[in-house]
């Protein structure tokens, strides 16, 4: 079990850290380099890449080290076509468990979005929004969907990085987070889902014009140097 758990632990700091602007650079990362930066052997290093790459996030190329896949623009929208599908279901199951505790957790985070959203602060939105997301699939009690979910997620994220990267400068607009937390608390199942269908979808539209304005942008899959 501390093998299994050390293991995980690895593969989640290798995941983060290949997905962060960080790790960006023109001579690019392989297992030598990250098994140095993380002083372990090179073999689970080998396992977390083999794992990235049976997911689609990276490609590894000889000789030549590690490169975040770039997708395909249809490919974007049918990712974030699943995850809409994913978030519905997931939602329409916390309207049913959701408590009176939940609902102070998830204004928390609201209030906390919206602040962030006046300083015009892209990085921490972003990472709030994932915490909302990540409590109203907790509250769902589905493991299966949020393993699932995440799963899309990581491909969002490495699709973003291999894509564009996040400019200060780009307003952020205001989200639909406090209506739906709203209906959650009304336990309003049709309006929750339509919310978060409309809420995903959003999402989807701003990273799809992002890539499609973005110098690095190509609409045939493509790679992207970490």
């Amino acid at each position: 079990m501390k093998a299994k758990a050390s293991k995980q632990r690895l593969s989640a700091q290798v995941k983060a850290f290949l997905l962060s602007p960080q790790a960006g650079g023109e001579e690019g990362w392989n297992e030598e380099k990250l098994a140095r930066r993380f002083k372990v052997s090179r073999t689970p290093i080998r396992d977390v890449l083999y794992e990235l790459e049976s997911q689609g996030v990276i490609v590894r190329r000889h000789k030549r080290g590690i490169a975040l896949r770039q997708p395909s623009i249809k490919e974007i929208a049918e990712v974030y076509e699943v995850r809409a599908a994913l978030e519905k279901l997931a939602i329409g199951r916390a309207v049913t468990y959701v408590t009176p505790e939940d609902i102070a957790v998830l204004r928390k985070i609201v209030r906390q979005i919206h602040l962030a959203i006046r300083r015009n602060d892209i990085a921490r939105t972003d990472e709030l929004d994932a915490t909302f997301h990540a409590t109203i699939i907790e509250i769902s009690g589905n493991q299966y969907l949020r393993s699932m979910i995440d799963q899309f997620n990581l491909l969002i994220r490495a699709f973003q990085l291999a894509s564009w990267f996040h400019q200060p400068s780009v307003p952020i607009g205001d989200p639909e987070h406090e209506s739906i937390v709203d209906a959650l608390e009304r336990r309003d199942r049709r309006t929750c889902i339509k919310l978060m269908g409309r809420h995903i979808n959003g999402a989807r539209k701003v990273f799809l014009r992002q890539v499609v304005s973005s110098p690095v942008s190509n609409p045939n899959p493509e790679t992207a140097e970490v």
